[in-house]
């Protein structure tokens, strides 16, 4: 498991952990149901974000007033 471990780049702890709850039946129905609720949540407030994303505060203008700002 070690050697897995290295090439996968994680944890041998992580792993162990992983395979023993993979044996066990991986997520149970409340786990899967709280999965799938978060990843559509999670896609809403992505479109949402793309849409509506205002990357400067409301009255700065970049750079002048930001680097205003980082002087003081």
């Amino acid at each position: 498991m070690a050697e897995v471990a290295r090439e996968l780049g994680v944890c041998e702890g992580a792993l162990g952990n992983r395979v023993c709850r993979e044996r066990a039946g991986g997520l149970g129905s409340d786990e899967r149901a709280e999965l799938v609720r978060l990843r559509r949540e999670n896609a809403v407030l992505r479109t949402g974000r793309d849409v509506s994303c205002d990357p400067w505060p409301a009255g700065l203008s970049f750079p002048a007033d930001l680097m205003a700002g980082a002087r003081r």
